[in-house]
């Protein structure tokens, strides 16, 4: 999947099989600690697109 998205740089860090920088010592708890970055940063990251699945419809409005 990462390859279908042209290797996003900012998508590398929750990739396992990527090597990690010198120095850095990867474990579970690293890898969570990216996604949870990611994540809250999603919103300059990804496109903004409305979800169907929160879309008020007439009934709710």
């Amino acid at each position: 999947m990462y390859a279908d998205f042209d290797y996003p740089e900012e998508v590398a860090p929750l990739v396992r099989y990527m090597p990690l920088p010198e120095g850095v010592e990867g474990s579970e708890e690293r890898l969570f600690e990216n996604w949870k970055t990611f994540i809250s940063d999603y919103t300059s990251i990804l496109p903004k697109k409305a979800n169907p699945a929160t879309k008020k419809t007439d009934s709710q409005q």
